[in-house]
């Protein structure tokens, strides 16, 4: 199928706030029972502000309680994704966007793997144990393998003491420098 335009009427699994353009197959591999979809995804824009889970990110993935014979695994992926602007996340990650050149996803619907680099710009705002952080830079790499944990890199500007973006108040200002 193709889609081209923005909204996300009528596709399933397209969250509301995404923009983009898909030029992707599905192809059904004879004899096999398989099928695989694969192509090109282009995402103009979009933004996030569901949720993260980092135990599940950081371990590889929670248990999807999938049997071996679920036909999810006889969907086989293979599409690149490219960003032209990013995305805006604003959760209980930070506040901040994401940029990134290409990724691949493959594997299977089951299991999919990710391959690509993907980057905070300067002054994006995380929210981690100690309180929220400026950034200089952030790199997250994902290798390819879904039960892999990614790289990771941080280089903060410095910890934040004044309020931003909503974070901290009188009650939790956050850390100061010295903690």
């Amino acid at each position: 199928f193709q889609y081209r335009g923005r909204g996300c009427r009528g596709i399933p699994g397209c969250q509301p706030g995404a923009r983009g353009k898909r030029d992707l197959a599905v192809v059904q591999q004879a004899g096999h029972g398989r099928c695989r979809v694969a192509g090109d995804l282009e995402l103009e824009g979009g933004y996030w502000d569901q949720p993260f889970s980092y135990g599940e990110f950081m371990l590889g993935g929670e248990e999807q309680g999938l049997s071996g014979d679920d036909p999810l695994y006889d969907v086989l992926l293979d599409v690149n994704v490219t960003g032209r602007n990013g995305i805006r996340v604003r959760n209980n990650l930070g506040e901040f966007d994401v940029v990134w050149q290409q990724f691949h996803v493959g594997g299977s619907a089951a299991m999919p793997a990710i391959e690509g680099e993907f980057r905070i710009p300067y002054g994006g705002v995380l929210t981690v144990g100690t309180g929220p952080i400026r950034v200089q830079r952030a790199v997250v790499e994902l290798v390819g393998d879904p039960l892999a944990p990614p790289r990771v890199e941080i280089v903060p500007i410095a910890y934040t003491e004044s309020k931003l973006a909503g974070f901290g108040n009188d009650e939790n200002p956050g850390p100061s420098l010295t903690d």
